[in-house]
C-alpha cells in the first residue's frame, strides 16, 4: 500500500471502528455505505477494507480514488470485496447491484485517478464520459474489473490554458455535483 495513505489512516484511531460496531450491534438490520472523494476516497477505501476485515459487508462506493495498492495488495483487495462474483453476477443480471462491494466511479478527465504511479486500484470501475454538468445515468459506462484508465481516457488534447484547466481541477470537483468548498461561512 503507498505508505502516505496508510500513515494518514493511522491518525484515524481504531475508536471510530469500536463506535461503529456498537452501533451495528444495536441495529444489526443497518446497511453499511462508505464513500469519500479523492482523498477521502482513499481513506474510505481503507475504512471499508477495515470493516470487512472486522466481518462486515460494507458497500464501499468512491469517487476520483488515487492508486493506492500494489500489485498483490489490489489482488488481495479483490478477493476480499469478492469483486470476481459481483461483476459476475451484476454481467449475469445485465444490472449492478449495489449492495455490497467496492466501487469506484472515475470521470473522464480527472487525473487524480491515474496517480500515484506505479500503484493500482481495486475494486469495479464506473467510468463518467461525460464533463459538463449534470451527469445522466447514458454518461456512465460499467467498466468493471478489468479498468484502463488511460491518458486518451484521462486528458484533454493540449495544454494551454489555465493552470487550473492544465490539472483538470473542474473535472476533479464535477462527479453529479459542483463541489465548490463552503461558502458565507
Amino acid at each position: 500500500m503507498h505508505r502516505g495513505f496508510l500513515r494518514f489512516t493511522e491518525t484515524l484511531g481504531m475508536d471510530v471502528f469500536k463506535k461503529m460496531e456498537a452501533i451495528l450491534e444495536r441495529h444489526p438490520g443497518y446497511r453499511i455505505v462508505v464513500t469519500g472523494h479523492s482523498l477521502g476516497a482513499a481513506l474510505a477505501s481503507l475504512a471499508g477494507i477495515e470493516l470487512r476485515l472486522r466481518g462486515f459487508s460494507p458497500l464501499v462506493l468512491t469517487f476520483a480514488t488515487p492508486k493506492i495498492f500494489n500489485s498483490e495488495m489490489r489482488q488481495w483487495v479483490d478477493e476480499l470485496f469478492e469483486t470476481d462474483a459481483i461483476e459476475k453476477e451484476s454481467i449475469l443480471k445485465e444490472e449492478i447491484q449495489f449492495r455490497k462491494g467496492y466501487f469506484r466511479v472515475v470521470h473522464t478527465g480527472d487525473y487524480i485517478p491515474m496517480v500515484p504511479p506505479f500503484y493500482h486500484a481495486a475494486g469495479l470501475e464506473m467510468f463518467i464520459n461525460k464533463v459538463g454538468l449534470p451527469q445522466y445515468a447514458e454518461d456512465i459506462e460499467y467498466r468493471g474489473k478489468n479498468n484502463r484508465i488511460t491518458l486518451k481516457d484521462g486528458f484533454r488534447d493540449g495544454m494551454s490554458g489555465l493552470v487550473e484547466d492544465w490539472l483538470h481541477v473542474y473535472e476533479h470537483r464535477a462527479y453529479f455535483i459542483d463541489v465548490v468548498g463552503c461558502s458565507g461561512l
